[in-house]
């Protein structure tokens, strides 16, 4: 083999340092920052913040679709009802990410997703007639079940190991995947309550502002 020589390669020139002036204008200009690396997901400095709590309880209603819908442990997903709250969880995801980084805002999705609002609600009051919990009774009779929610609060509450697992059997044989969609569902309705009375708020003192000026230019 023959020895090949290596080209030497010139060293490069020091960069000058700015002066006060170019580092003015750098601080200066829009976007500019020190911080080096990508921007968060799902963050944008100047969208609304209820749109980050309806793209949590969406996030949530996801989770609880995966969880079990009952003491099969069947995940919610694979069940018509689960299927059906997974896809309005992710549109309601979709949606909030959209309106997040583009600022457009679609309300019908927020309207659908509290479909599961009102028929978990409509479980947890009629909890009685839950078929999980009967099937559960009806597998199961020596194991120890509470028979209502304040029952199941109570005994979880206890520390007892005779009651702690009323609670438990309880929340398995609901399924606590519903509770956590339920969880999802409720906080999306109270972000919508709040932006529907924030959004009034806002809407009258700005009626009052107006009125106000006028009043001031007749005064004049």
């Amino acid at each position: 083999m023959t020895d090949a020589t290596v080209p030497s390669i010139p060293e490069l020139d020091s960069l000058e340092p700015l002066t006060d002036e170019a580092a003015m204008v750098l601080e200066a200009a829009p976007g500019a920052s020190t911080k080096t690396g990508l921007p968060p997901i799902f963050y944008r400095a100047d969208a609304h913040g209820e749109y980050y709590r309806f793209l949590f309880g969406g996030l949530i209603m996801t989770l609880g679709c995966f969880m079990p819908f009952g003491a099969d442990m069947v995940p919610g997903y694979q069940t018509l009802a689960g299927a059906f709250y997974l896809v309005l969880s992710l549109c309601l995801v979709w949606t909030m990410w959209i309106a997040i980084h583009s600022g457009r805002f679609r309300m019908k999705w927020i309207m659908f997703a509290l479909v599961p609002f009102l028929i978990l609600l409509l479980d947890c009051i009629f909890v009685g007639r839950n078929v999980g919990i009967a099937m559960f009774k009806a597998t199961n009779p020596m194991a120890p079940i509470a028979e209502s929610w304040l029952d199941a609060i109570k005994a979880g509450m206890s520390g007892s190991a005779d009651e702690v697992p009323k609670g438990s059997n309880f929340l398995r044989a609901f399924g606590t995947g519903r509770v956590v969609v339920f969880i999802g569902s409720l906080l999306n309705f109270v972000s919508l309550v709040s932006a529907v009375f924030g959004g009034a708020k806002h809407a009258k003192a700005q009626k009052a502002a107006v009125r106000a000026a006028a009043a001031e230019r007749r005064g004049r």
